[in-house]
């Protein structure tokens, strides 16, 4: 009874707060990056995302979901890596971005895992939560079930986890520290 009340928490979790609301975030993002760049209205740039993704997943079954995956985040990457060299050169080049985050921030600020003190239970809490409810995520689901054998599945989540907690992470260090700058 307990187990089907936690599977229907984090369902409600998965489809509304990481799956709608995250996609929403990361697409007014990117809207809002492409935007400043070319100048097409925020708006027309997210229903062209909608239709292009929408297409590309209806013309697939339960293998394709596994597989978009893989445009997603070549998408989100791209745009990662080509947003970089627009915010280190607004942020006055590299030696400035970084003189001028020191000297409002501090050295610690460049530390690569905080202070202990600054993070609290609650924090701790949230990355728990977070890593938890979305290890059980319909994107894992998908995986599992268009996977061939066990060991692809497993392979194929480590994977991912790896390029979307690592990898897609690197450019958004540059663009946080240009934004702090």
């Amino acid at each position: 009874r307990f187990a089907k009340v936690l599977r229907m928490g984090v369902a409600l979790y998965a489809a509304f707060f990481f799956s709608v609301v995250g996609m929403a975030m990361v697409s007014t993002w990117l809207s809002a990056t492409v935007e400043a760049v070319t100048g097409i209205s925020a708006n027309t740039l997210i229903i062209v995302f909608a239709v292009i993704t929408l297409l590309y997943m209806l013309s697939s079954g339960l293998l394709g979901a596994a597989y978009t995956d893989i445009p997603h985040f070549l998408i989100y990457m791209i745009a990662n890596i080509a947003f970089v060299p627009f915010c280190v050169a607004a942020a006055g080049g590299w030696a400035h971005m970084y003189e001028t985050v020191r000297q409002v921030r501090g050295e610690s600020f460049f530390k690569p895992i905080p202070p202990a003190s600054s993070l609290s239970a609650l924090t701790l809490a949230f990355f728990f939560l977070q890593g938890f409810l979305t290890t059980a995520s319909s994107s894992t689901a998908q995986r599992f079930a268009a996977a061939k054998n066990e060991f692809h599945a497993i392979m194929g989540q480590a994977v991912s986890t790896i390029l979307s907690l690592v990898v897609r992470i690197a450019p958004l260090i540059i663009i946080g520290i240009a934004a702090a700058a």
